[in-house]
Parts: C-alpha cells; structure tokens; sequence
C-alpha cells in the first residue's frame, strides 16, 4: 500500500455518492488492502452510483455508515507522514490531505 500524496483528493462536493465514488478509486490506486472487500460488501450502492449517480433512498443509511465508518479510516490510512486525512480546516468541501498541526 502506498501512501498518498498531501493536497486535495476532491473538491467542491459533499455529496455522498461522490465521495464514495472518489474514495474508493483512491483506495484502488494506492492497493489499500480493504478495497476489494469494500466494494463486495457495498456492491449494491456502488453499483447504483456507477449506474443512476444518486444512492436510492432505501441504500442511503447503509451508503453513510459505509462512508463514515469504513472509507473515512480506510482514506487515513493512506495519510502521508505528519498529516491527516478529511476536510480542509478552511473549506468543509475540500477533502484530502493535510499537515498535521503542531
């Protein structure tokens, strides 16, 4: 597993579809262990992103818990030496990876 680089990895959106969409090619990309197991227990709103671009509504607990519990860990995993992985201290809509403060 290689360790991503600092900066943004998606910006301008908080929207949970594309979140899980961009996480899940970042964990792909950099071979994070858990990727393939993510996708076959989430195939069902990976699916629906890929084919509708929205997460049905019965999908939308299961899609969150995914996010949160499950890629956010999994996207820290990936965080360079002295940083964090979320949202930018200045702007709640730019995800990726920042220094850790000291």
């Amino acid at each position: 597993m290689k360790k991503a680089q600092p900066g943004t990895v998606i910006h301008g959106s908080m929207r949970t579809e594309d979140l899980i969409h961009i996480f899940m090619a970042t964990l792909k990309v950099h071979r994070h262990p858990s990727w393939l197991k993510f996708y076959n227990e989430n195939i069902k709103t990976i699916k629906a992103i890929q084919e509708n671009d929205f997460i049905p509504q019965e999908l939308d607990m299961e899609a969150n818990d995914f996010l949160m519990e499950d890629l956010f860990p999994a996207m820290d995993e990936l965080s360079p030496k002295n940083h964090f992985f979320g949202s930018h201290p200045g702007n709640g809509s730019d995800y990726g990876y920042w220094p850790l403060d000291d």
